[in-house]
């Protein structure tokens, strides 16, 4: 488990096969790396609510800590699974801008002029202008608080893509 997980879910250790309790081991910070994509409860890898239960299908093993249960899906990849395979397996991409398209060539400058927050035109700019609004291409500001940090830690170089998007204006990727 990621060393995180406590933040966001609680293992129930007494309801858990002694055989597999070892499932729930948190690994070391210095042994994983979650590439800055945040935890995720929609995740593929995610275990389910009853997982390893000693009383299958009855007792819960796992309690997400905002009261959800609807997480342990195999139905597919989650978004957030999705952009940590391409931060893992394509690090020169920008895996925002190869989500999201703008289907109006005006998007950047409307961006640049605060029309993807204003009470008029954002509903009309999170539709059309995705890749300007929600990528934030022309942007120079970081869209996380931990930005500072994640530099002092080499992020800029060893996760380029993920912190163009992110943390554009503290990596100094700002043209």
């Amino acid at each position: 488990s990621r060393p995180d997980r406590d933040k966001y879910v609680k293992i129930l250790c007494n309801n858990i096969r002694s055989d597999h309790l070892d499932d729930f081991d948190i690994i070391n910070q210095s042994k994983t790396n979650d590439l800055g994509v945040p935890y995720d409860l929609a995740s593929l890898m995610h275990y389910g609510p009853k997982a390893f239960s000693k009383s299958p299908g009855t007792l819960n093993t796992i309690v997400a800590l905002n009261g959800s249960t609807n997480f342990g899906q195999r139905n597919g990849l989650s978004d957030k699974d999705i952009e940590q395979a391409r931060l893992l397996y394509c690090p020169g991409t920008n895996a925002c801008k190869t989500l999201y398209n703008d289907s109006n060539v005006n998007c950047t400058s409307w961006g640049l002029s605060g029309n993807c927050d204003h009470k008029v035109y954002k509903d009309y700019m999170n539709l059309y202008c995705k890749k300007t609004c929600i990528c934030k291409v022309n942007v120079c500001e970081d869209q996380k608080v931990i930005c500072p940090a994640y530099v002092t830690s080499g992020y800029c170089t060893a996760h380029k893509a993920w912190m163009a998007i992110y943390c554009r204006k503290s990596c100094g990727f700002c043209h």
